[in-house]
């Protein structure tokens, strides 16, 4: 298969590839129910893992710096909400930030809520499962881009309900000098990689080429906006 038949094959087929939501405890009853796509200003709110994915989650969007401090999180069916702080670090080449909240102690193939500060959506998400002979599924792609070519992929990606997205490299076309073009990125995977039952899905992902100044001859250091949020 030749580089561009690959890559028009991958933009098209992205989800076809299967192996495959405050210190003290607070009512569930202050918010609507969890669930759904994000919306401005966590339009870019994606989740992701550096640790154990059965047990930790990480929660994380760009925005500016007088973004919310902390993270309430709980179990989905009901028990005390906790929160978890809220870091920030630059967004290379812009004056916004990644903002990143990483949540430990999580149990094992459990679904969680959680909201941002003091906004009052909540979202949804579930931790993997930890036994051998437990089943999951995943969804696998490259060469992403930020079309519509990429949005229908994401749609079909997200209908396979799947517990994370792999991709493998190209995910923006950024080439290492766009923030703009990655953001935008960041902000169709955050719209549209939503399962049925509205819990954010997991993005695990690769450098490509296209994530650096340079293409192939560049170097790896050479990808301001994938290292400032890949970089775990």
């Amino acid at each position: 298969m030749s580089f561009v038949d690959r890559r028009r094959f991958l933009q098209s087929s992205l989800g076809t590839v299967g192996a495959l939501a405050l210190g003290g405890p607070l009512s569930a009853d202050d918010a609507p129910a969890p669930g759904g796509a994000p919306s401005a200003p966590f339009d870019s709110l994606f989740l992701t893992w550096r640790q154990d994915p059965t047990t930790t989650m990480i929660i994380q969007w760009i925005g500016d710096a007088d973004a919310p401090d902390k993270i309430a999180y709980a179990p989905l069916e009901g028990g005390v909400w906790r929160t978890a702080a809220v870091l920030a670090k630059p967004f290379t080449g812009t004056d916004q930030q990644v903002l990143r909240c990483e949540l430990t102690g999580l149990k094992q193939g459990s679904e969680y809520k959680f909201s941002i500060g003091d906004a009052k959506p909540q979202y949804r998400f579930r931790t993997m499962p930890a036994k051998a002979t437990d089943e999951f599924c995943f969804v696998s792609g490259g060469d992403a881009g930020t079309g519509s070519h990429a949005v229908s992929s994401n749609l079909v990606a997200a209908k396979q309900d799947p517990y994370f997205v792999l991709i493998g490299g190209d995910l923006a076309y950024d080439n290492g000098d766009s923030p703009k073009t990655f953001r935008r990125f960041l902000q169709n995977y955050s719209r549209t990689i939503v399962d049925s039952d509205g819990r954010l899905i997991p993005l695990v992902s690769c450098i490509g080429n296209h994530e650096v100044q340079g293409h192939f001859g560049g170097r790896r250091d050479q990808s301001p906006s994938y290292l400032s949020v890949f970089d775990c």
